[in-house]
């Protein structure tokens, strides 16, 4: 009987020692910090800028679905604008304007690593937004 209580307590103790182990990993993973830029385009589409540092081993991240901190920094093509009458003139269609996420990125990093975050700056700015020859 001693022996089986001392099975039982000795499981119970290793159980305990398991589900306190997973409390505190969770407890001690740091919070992300998250920050995001418009990086704006010059010369190239956004597609192809983001093909391009595809190679370069970046990040993209899909426009659809929420960043995964745990991968930053991400490079994420900025949907197009869709269109709505703001005044209702059927005689004259609404312009664009210079804010409508034509040539950008939005570039998601963590401030604690801004190195990161600048080598993608460089990258594009020094190898894939340049002007054709």
């Amino acid at each position: 009987m001693k022996q089986k209580t001392a099975i039982l307590l000795f499981n119970f103790c290793i159980i305990l020692t398991h589900l306190a182990a997973q409390e505190s990993e969770t407890q001690s993973s740091p919070r992300i910090e998250m920050v995001s830029e418009r990086i704006r385009l010059s010369y190239v589409d956004p597609i192809r800028c983001s093909q391009l540092l595809n190679f370069y081993d970046v990040t993209i991240g899909d426009p659809q679905k929420p960043i995964d901190q745990n991968q930053l920094p991400v490079v994420v093509i900025i949907p197009d604008t869709n269109f709505h009458e703001t005044i209702p003139d059927h005689e004259k269609v609404f312009p664009q304007t210079e804010t409508d996420p034509i040539n950008e990125l939005l570039l998601f990093y963590d401030p604690s690593f801004p190195r990161k975050a600048g080598e993608i700056r460089r990258i594009i700015k020094e190898q894939i937004d340049l002007p054709a020859r």
